[in-house]
């Protein structure tokens, strides 16, 4: 492994356009989370058609040269581990759920913002989602 991670690279403009993609996937796990605090137990969801939909555009988000931005990205990743180790588990209460939950959601952005600090040491900003994808793939095991 290097001394250093990678820079990130996923342009402010393509960030913007991930937000758009997965907007669904944050509005769900508000709610998700809603009804679980309401109903004060872990309920049904399924988890792999989440992951199917959203992982490939949330993992370029991470890549972000927004810190704001990459951050959203992180945090509904692991609201997705939080709600699969919790399905996974019998003992699971829910309001610790919750808890984790909102954790996250008070990380989502509700969009990225125009003025979101921007990583220092970025070397290459990419604007074209399949181009990300493959500088991704590229620097994936470095990561």
């Amino acid at each position: 492994m290097p001394a250093e991670r990678p820079p990130s690279f996923v342009s402010l403009k393509l960030t913007h356009e991930l937000f758009e993609r997965v907007c669904p996937l944050r509005n769900a796990i508000i709610k998700y989370t809603s009804l679980i605090g309401t109903a004060g137990r872990v309920l049904p969801l399924d988890v792999k058609k989440l992951r199917d939909k959203y992982t490939q555009d949330l993992t370029l988000l991470n890549e972000s040269v927004g810190v704001f931005s990459s951050l959203t990205g992180h945090a509904m990743l692991d609201s997705l581990d939080k709600i699969e180790e919790a399905l996974n588990e019998d003992e699971t209460e829910a309001f610790d759920l919750v808890r984790e939950l909102y954790a996250n959601i008070a990380l989502f952005m509700d969009r990225p913002a125009i003025y979101d600090m921007v990583y220092d040491n970025v070397a290459e900003v990419i604007d074209e989602k399949e181009e990300a994808l493959a500088h991704y793939e590229s620097i994936q095991h470095l990561i």
